[in-house]
């Protein structure tokens, strides 16, 4: 639901855009932790997936604290995000399918 409602934030000014990038962090560090538990995909590409919203996040929150302009904090954090798309991507590229076995007829049958 947070990625949901996350785009449609954007329209209530600034305000707006840092509550929808509060919920789409959310929504990314609830699916990697979700991800973890089911232990099926590796550790590190999960965490550099993670690591980019948190740390926009903790970065917007200290340069607005100590009166800075966090306008384009978000650039080099989520990096770490598409390095772990591209990692989980090509993880998942090369994984061999259910049925690459010889089997014969399809994979319900058997």
């Amino acid at each position: 639901m947070c990625a949901v409602i996350s785009p449609f934030l954007n329209f209530f000014a600034d305000v707006g855009v840092i509550a929808a990038m509060g919920l789409l962090g959310l929504a990314v560090v609830v699916l990697v932790v979700e991800m973890l538990r089911a232990n099926v995909l590796p550790v590190a590409p999960l965490v550099l997936l993670a690591t980019g919203p948190v740390a926009v996040l903790a970065l917007a929150v200290g340069i607005t604290a100590a009166g800075g302009d966090a306008g384009d904090v978000w650039a080099y954090p989520m990096l770490a995000t598409t390095v772990g798309f591209v990692w989980l991507g090509w993880h998942l590229w090369h994984e061999p399918a259910v049925d690459a076995t010889h089997r014969h007829g399809p994979l319900a049958t058997t």
